[in-house]
């Protein structure tokens, strides 16, 4: 017998799990990321013919590929409880029985694209209740006053369940190269759980609480309910191959805020495969001092990375049009590349495709995205 055959043995036996069971080893997360934000109703029409939408998607995908971008990040879900893909979980679906994303995926990998479904997590419907949580109101999270919120509950076990079959039905049904968790957070304003999770928790406090150690109490119980939700999507989609990461607020939302979005723990725990913290400090907002902030918050982000012990792909979203301001030119989205180079950040994904688009042409021009240092 040849010495090689054994291996080639092994290998045909891996290459027969594969094809039979669909699961392919993935690449590893593109260093540096050079990604965009995607809204599929922004470049796929909702009622064009199908060869309208073939143009669409292969037209911004090639503009893509030419301005260097190596990753895409299509949302997959929506804030209201829709889904733009074609699934059985949603109710709402953007596109009916047609199923562009399909497409869309298929097209990116021809290009050398790798493509991560962005999924909404707890928000449906921000201030009321959309989607699923007309359906299971028992899920969502209420106001103060105890009406009900447009959040799904992290803490209500059931409703952990269903969100994570989201997920799992996404990679069992179009295998990308993972999956990002946008809303992977409680809402920013004071709140009350669901009330299954506000019971628990009050059952859970000594005769002799204080308010202050209550509220510190329930601090960390919002963490920890949270962080079980990662967990369950780890679980769920780490075995098939599927990487997970997560869009964050940044390193000011680590520990101990009302979001409880305690993103390093995540990634210590090795949960997460990648990190993008939000980049959104722009001029409109704070003034001369808009950029000294985001280099201090970019840099804070990558310590807390690193003193993790494990760290992963780092990279800031770059808010092009957003609710807390907007970049005017191509020259300072430059400004903003160049600084997050410098604190060693591992890339961008810019938020989003749609608005960035303008400012593509001057930015090819000196080759600002493609050059991105490590690319």
């Amino acid at each position: 017998m040849s010495p090689h055959a054994p291996f080639r043995f092994l290998l045909l036996i891996g290459l027969v799990f594969s094809l039979t069971t669909g699961l392919v080893a993935s690449e590893p997360v593109h260093q540096p990321l050079i990604a965009t934000y995607v809204h599929p109703n922004k470049i796929i029409p909702r009622d064009g013919t199908p060869e309208e939408q073939s143009s669409a998607i292969r037209n911004s995908l090639d503009r893509m590929q030419r301005s260097g971008f190596n990753t895409v990040f299509p949302y997959f879900t929506g804030s209201s409880g829709q889904a733009y893909y074609r699934g059985k979980i949603h109710q709402t679906l953007v596109y009916g029985d047609r199923d562009p994303l399909a497409e869309f995926l298929r097209e990116a990998r021809a290009r050398n694209l790798q493509v991560y479904p962005v999924v909404c997590v707890a928000v449906c419907g921000n201030d009321k209740p959309a989607g699923i949580l007309m359906e299971h109101p028992e899920w969502g999270c209420r106001h103060p006053d105890g009406s009900p919120l447009g959040y799904i509950s992290p803490a209500h076990p059931d409703a952990r369940t269903w969100l994570v079959s989201i997920a799992r039905e996404i990679a069992d049904n179009y295998r990308p190269d993972g999956i990002i968790l946008d809303y992977i957070r409680y809402h920013n304003r004071p709140l009350r759980l669901d009330i299954a999770a506000e019971r628990r928790f009050q059952s859970s406090l000594p005769p002799d609480c204080t308010p202050e150690e209550e509220q510190k109490r329930l601090q960390q119980y919002k963490e920890d309910e949270l962080t079980e939700l990662v967990k369950l999507y780890s679980e769920s989609l780490h075995p098939i191959d599927c990487k997970l990461g997560i869009y964050s607020w940044g390193p000011h939302v680590a520990a101990n805020h009302q979001i409880a979005q305690c993103w390093p723990r995540w990634v210590s725990a090795g949960y997460l495969d990648l990190v993008n913290v939000s980049g959104y400090y722009h001029r409109d907002k704070y003034g001369e001092k808009f950029l000294k902030l985001f280099e201090e918050k970019m840099a804070a982000a990558v310590q807390l990375n690193r003193d993790t012990g494990r760290p992963v792909p780092l990279s800031f979203a770059l808010g092009v049009e957003t609710s807390h301001g907007r970049i005017h030119s191509a020259e300072e989205a430059r400004t903003y590349l160049s600084k997050a180079a410098e604190v060693h950040l591992d890339g961008f994904v810019v938020f989003s495709w749609d608005d960035i688009v303008p400012f593509l042409d001057e930015l090819d021009r000196t080759n600002s995205i493609r050059d991105f240092p490590g690319n």
